[in-house]
């Protein structure tokens, strides 16, 4: 994927990893059409295009009704909205499970934290809270900002302009010919990979101990990190701009009530020997040193809280 990202003519080379790719892209637009094909004929049957109030708000039905509304030259074609179903499943759903299992990974390695987040939330009263109740959890919300900080759904994210465009530089650099540069030209169809983690770990704007997991951190961030481009705590975790995940409050919101439920049931410990390793695979994946032909996984130690016992 790195060197088709630069190379575009290299994900037409008749390898078995480009196969598997495209079989899989054909299912997914074949089972995409189906079920934008199904829920149209659905809404088209009911008054006014389908009503909020005798249709489900699914996020398909709500982009086809909305689709449905704008101006034939506004409108998406079935193409766009199938790419759409497919970013919500794939980004919503692999991002989302990924961050929690690096959240838990994260309070496994450091036990001290996991009992102040579980102190926290087993002080609430009851097992049903809302939105608004999680947001006003403060060490959860803490411990969610430095996972998502020190374990971003994606490592990098690539970008191609339409035109050319000229970049400036936050410092200047010095090519190796001794020339002080301070913009980058960047040609239209030229790719470039923004760095995630570089930003997100970068001791300039988090302190020296910014590879470390510490959510105290945010009890006062540093000042030196409200320059990064964001849409969530100063981090670069969910990207910025027009395209920016355009899920992030949904995934910060499902990450906290899973955790909410798992840690008030269960403690979560890891096997100090093993080690684990980081795989880009669309989101960010746990890999075990020595058993990488396993594939992603995370084994952790899980006990009831109750009885102590895995």
């Amino acid at each position: 994927h790195f060197i088709a990202g630069i190379f575009p003519s290299a994900a037409k080379l008749p390898l078995k990893r480009n196969q598997v790719t495209a079989n899989a892209l054909a299912v997914l637009q074949k089972v995409g059409q189906e079920l934008v094909d199904s829920k149209r004929k659905e809404l088209e049957s009911l008054p006014d295009g389908g009503a909020d109030e005798l249709l489900g708000k699914d996020l398909l039905s709500i982009l086809l009704r909305s689709n449905m509304k704008e101006a034939t030259s506004q409108m998406m074609t079935d193409e766009e909205v199938i790419a759409q179903i497919i970013t919500f499943v794939i980004a919503g759903h692999d991002t989302t499970s990924a961050s929690t299992a690096w959240t838990l990974y994260a309070l496994a390695k450091n036990p001290e934290i996991q009992r102040k987040l579980q102190e926290e939330l087993l002080a609430f009263p009851h097992d049903s809270p809302t939105l608004d109740d999680l947001n006003n959890m403060t060490y959860l919300d803490w411990v969610i900002k430095e996972s998502f900080r020190r374990h971003p759904g994606a490592h990098a994210l690539q970008r191609t302009p339409a035109s050319d465009e000229i970049i400036p530089l936050s410092e200047p650099i010095i090519d190796k010919n001794g020339k002080e540069i301070n913009e980058i030209l960047l040609k239209a169809g030229e790719t470039i990979f923004v760095s995630i983690a570089a930003f997100n770990w970068s001791t300039n704007y988090w302190g020296p101990d910014a590879h470390e997991f510490r959510p105290e951190r945010w009890a006062n961030p540093p000042e030196e990190s409200s320059v990064i481009p964001h849409v969530f705590a100063n981090l670069m975790t969910f990207f910025f701009g027009p395209r920016a995940c355009i899920g992030w409050r949904f995934a910060l919101a499902e990450t906290k009530a899973i955790l909410f439920v798992l840690l008030r049931a269960f403690d979560f410990g890891i096997d100090p020997q093993m080690t684990v390793k980081t795989k880009s695979v669309i989101a960010t994946r746990p890999i075990v040193g020595g058993q990488e032909t396993l594939g992603t996984r995370l084994p952790l130690i899980v006990k009831t809280r109750s009885s102590k016992a895995g």
